[in-house]
């Protein structure tokens, strides 16, 4: 069985585990790789599951022999930060087709000897990968090539964090901002831009991927916020068209699970530099896009500054046969962030609406058409989330319009208590129809 290496000279503390395809003694005899094929993948579940997740070990040495199928098994769930979104895409290079990859840390070069071994950096939360590529030299073997297939993940989670370096916008003697902060900006955002591009194009090669998670945050420490508050209309970072191509990559009826949380930043149009009623491009409408998923998915979690009914996917030009599993929406209407210590609340609008309206008039918008919805999809829980200032967060159910306090410090994404009961067994359609206002 694999064992640990020995860290001991490493002052980061990073663990190790390492797997070699020969025993050292000239024989075959007793190597884990002689094992059938659904053996194997039984022990890197394991050893995935029980060292890397519960032991939080940073890094997996993995010998030639054994990595396909070890990066098969231990990328089925991927999770990425900005950085190492850019770093894994790299990876993924559509045009190459013998991507050969290796990686920063280890690249020892012993072509002719068998116990050659490359580093795999597992990200588990928010780690970032450490890859590069090189090209394959004549004198190599294919044999030696540690990439030869695609990752092909079952679950992958993005969360990018906003832009970090607002400290580096203002000038440390006169305390002003600098005039070169827009186009410092301007370039971030475009790279964020290309990158989800970027991203989009390799998501329409997932044929694997069920659930998808896509988190949008703004500054995430307190010297951040307020200094982002100074440049308020250049926080958002996240373009329409980028977003609308990222929604529209994975067919429709590929994913169970979707999440998408842009609480961070509002949708800008293209060539827009800052944020403002009606942002965003008037041809890249988010919400139908996200419906079309709505017929194949099981988990449905939304949060953007715009988002009107057509989330339900009801009223489309094509309307699908919904499947007949269980459907669990959660639709969080407020921008209020207490994880992130935001002391401000705010809440989303109607994305038909160019002018600020009160928030009774989104919840039951979304009330009206969570009613719809249940018409097509009796087999729908769909809650929606707004918070009371200084309250806790309301949970209210779409189809009763009943209510219930919720804790907000919990995260929304991951939190399974936010669902009520389901009472509507034997209702008619008209007792399904509710008008509720907010508090």
């Amino acid at each position: 069985m694999p064992g640990r290496a020995d860290t001991s000279n490493d002052n980061r503390r990073n663990d190790c585990l390492t797997s070699n395809s020969d025993n050292g003694r000239g024989t075959g005899r007793g190597l884990l790789t002689s094992l059938p094929p659904e053996i194997l993948l039984e022990i890197l579940q394991y050893v995935g599951a029980d060292e890397l997740r519960a032991n939080s070990l940073h890094t997996l040495l993995i010998c030639k022999y054994w990595y396909r199928i070890a990066s098969t098994v231990l990328l089925e769930d991927v999770k990425l930060s900005a950085t190492g979104l850019k770093k894994f895409l790299a990876l993924q290079q559509p045009g190459n087709h013998e991507p050969q990859h290796k990686l920063q840390k280890h690249q020892h070069q012993h072509q002719h000897q068998h116990q050659h071994q490359h580093q795999h950096q597992h990200q588990h939360q928010h780690e970032e990968l450490t890859y590069t590529t090189r090209p394959q030299t004549k004198s190599e073997p294919k044999s030696t090539l540690v990439h030869e297939c695609p990752t092909q993940p079952a679950s992958l989670s993005i969360h990018l964090a906003g832009y970090s370096a607002w400290p580096t916008l203002i000038d440390p003697e006169t305390q002003q901002a600098i005039p070169e902060r827009f186009k410092t900006l301007t370039d971030w955002v475009e790279n964020t831009r290309a990158d989800i591009t970027r991203l989009s194009s390799w998501l329409g090669t997932l044929k694997t991927l069920t659930r998808f998670r896509f988190q949008a945050d703004g500054a995430s420490n307190l010297r951040g916020t307020i200094l982002a508050h100074l440049f308020e209309q250049m926080k958002s970072y996240l373009h329409a068209d980028a977003v609308a191509l990222m929604c529209r990559s994975i067919p429709a009826g590929r994913l169970t699970a979707l999440e998408l949380d842009t609480c961070g930043s509002a949708f800008m149009a293209a060539g827009a530099n800052g944020t403002g009623p009606g942002c965003g491009s008037s041809n890249e409408h988010i919400c139908p896009l996200i419906g079309r998923y709505v017929p194949y998915l099981r988990r449905l979690r939304v949060r953007m500054h715009r988002i009107c009914p057509e989330v339900f996917g009801v009223g489309g030009e094509n309307p699908m046969r919904p499947t007949t599993a269980q459907k669990e929406f959660v639709f969080h209407l407020s921008l209020y962030d207490p994880l992130k210590n935001v002391k401000s609340a705010k809440s989303a609008t109607p994305c038909s609406v160019d002018r600020p309206c009160g928030r009774d008039v989104l919840i039951n918008k979304m009330i009206e058409g969570g009613t719809v919805a249940a018409r097509q999809m009796p087999n729908l829980k769909a809650t929606i989330l707004y918070h009371v200032y200084p309250f806790d967060l309301v949970a209210m159910d779409c189809r009763t319009g009943e209510t219930k306090m919720v804790d907000g410090q919990v995260d929304w994404l991951d939190n399974e208590d936010l669902f009520f009961e389901s009472t509507i067994s034997g209702r008619t359609d008209s007792e399904l129809r509710v008008a509720v206002c907010a508090f």
